[in-house]
């Protein structure tokens, strides 16, 4: 496992914790996005998560700006910050 994705494990996990809940269902990824948008009030969809998580299917790749948003959601400025801070 590379650093990249080491650090999106460190992220979700961190996600998982501050939402109080485990993505393992679909209800848990409508539950974050909710969570997300009251937190932020900003919305990510319900398939990005799933993606992200590898619930289903997708693009190898994940936008900064989704990552940015999940790191603000823990606590942190962006996804640089969250990287610089927490994983170095």
């Amino acid at each position: 496992m590379n650093d990249y994705s080491q650090n999106i494990t460190i992220l979700r996990s961190l996600v998982e914790k501050v939402s109080g809940h485990k993505m393992q269902t679909s209800n848990d990824f409508i539950y974050l996005c909710g969570c997300i948008q009251g937190r932020l009030n900003v919305t990510l969809g319900v398939s990005t998560l799933k993606r992200i998580w590898g619930y289903v299917d997708g693009y190898d790749s994940i936008r900064q700006s989704t990552l940015d948003i999940l790191a603000h959601f823990v606590g942190y400025s962006d996804y640089n910050t969250f990287e610089n801070d927490y994983c170095m």
